[in-house]
This record gives C-alpha cells, structure tokens and sequence, in this order.
C-alpha cells in the first residue's frame, strides 16, 4: 500500500505542476492576445492616417506593426499549441490518478477481507481452545461426579444389603430363641417323666 501512496503524491504533484504551468501559459496566451488587440488599434489608426495624409515612413511603421503582429500571432498560435499539450497531459495524469485509486480501493477491500478472515479464523481458533478448555475442566467435574454417584450408589446397595442382613439376623435370632424354648420344654418333659412313671406305678399298685 506504501508504494501506491506514494504514487499518488507523485501524480498529484505532477497534477499541480500542470495546472500551474497552464494557468502560466493562459496568463502569457491574454497578454499575447491584449498585445495583439493594441498592436491591431494602432494599425487601425495608422491605416486611417495614411488614407488621410500618406507618407513612406507611416507605410513603413505599419508595416513594421503588421510584422510585430504576426510574430505576436504566432507565438499565440505556439501557446495554445502548448497550452493544448498541457491539458492532455494534465487529463492523462487526472486518469492515472483514478487508476492508481481505483487500484488502491481494490487493494484495501481484498486487505480488508483478508483481515476479516483472518479475524474469523482467529476467533474460530479462540472458540476451539475455549471449548477445549471447557471440556478440560469437565471432564474430571464429570469423571468426579459420576464417582461421586458410584459411591452413592455403591452405599445405597451396601445400605440395602445390611437391611437384609439385619432382617435375616432378626429371624435366625426368633428361630434360634423358639428353638431354645422348644428345648427348655422338651428337657422338662424329659425330667418329669420319670416322676409321671412312678406316680403311674402307684396308681396302679392301688
């Protein structure tokens, strides 16, 4: 982009340059012309004269101005000439310009794309890194949660089978003291035999 500004201060000043020099040559074309005009009265008057009152040295003052005139008219003629070749040049450098312009907005509008892609590729890539970063700290959040609720888990089901094995305990417990209790009886009942024997005994000796 340096290059093309500087191009542009080239073909400005070229451009300045120009308009001066034409308006120099312009300044030069009005003096000419005014000079001419001046020269073209005094013949006007001359001629008059020498209709009125002839002589060879008025002849020869005319012809001196018609001369002067004509020197005058072609140094006209060579600044228009001049003033033309500027103008041409002055337009040629009025499109160089636009050019270089119009080169320099294309310029600026594919390095405005390029940035604006550049942008959304950087943020593309600060979007992945967040994300990733996300999942980086979640992962062990999740790992940890999902240990947390295999422990949880892990101690409802250890809950539930110490319910079980309490209830369990509870009826070998009943079963045992009913089976204890079967016991004591059978073991009386073993005792008061012998006795029940004997008092049959005497029964039946009466």
């Amino acid at each position: 982009m340096r290059w093309i500004k500087n191009v542009l201060k080239v073909k400005e000043w070229e451009k300045k340059v120009n308009a001066k020099e034409i308006e120099e040559i312009e300044r030069q074309i009005r003096a000419v012309e005014s000079e001419i005009k001046a020269i073209e009265t005094k013949m006007d008057e001359l001629n008059q004269s020498i209709k009125d009152d002839f002589s060879f040295e008025k002849l020869t003052e005319f012809r001196i101005l018609l001369a002067k005139k004509k020197d005058l008219e072609h140094k006209l003629a060579v600044l228009k000439q001049k003033r033309t070749s500027k103008q041409e040049k002055l337009r040629s450098v009025y499109k160089e310009i636009k050019g270089v312009e119009a080169v320099k907005l294309r310029l600026e509008h594919e390095l405005r794309r390029k940035e604006n892609l550049s942008e959304m590729l950087r943020l593309n890539f600060f979007y992945l890194i967040k994300k990733f970063l996300v999942l980086l700290i979640l992962v062990p959040v999740l790992a940890s949660a999902q240990s947390a609720i295999q422990k949880k888990l892990k101690e409802r089901k250890e809950s539930s089978v110490d319910k079980e094995l309490q209830i369990v305990s509870k009826k070998l417990e009943e079963k045992l003291r009913k089976l204890e209790e079967e016991r004591k009886k059978l073991e009386e009942l073993r005792q008061a035999e012998p006795k029940r024997k004997r008092f049959l005994q005497i029964f039946k000796s009466w």
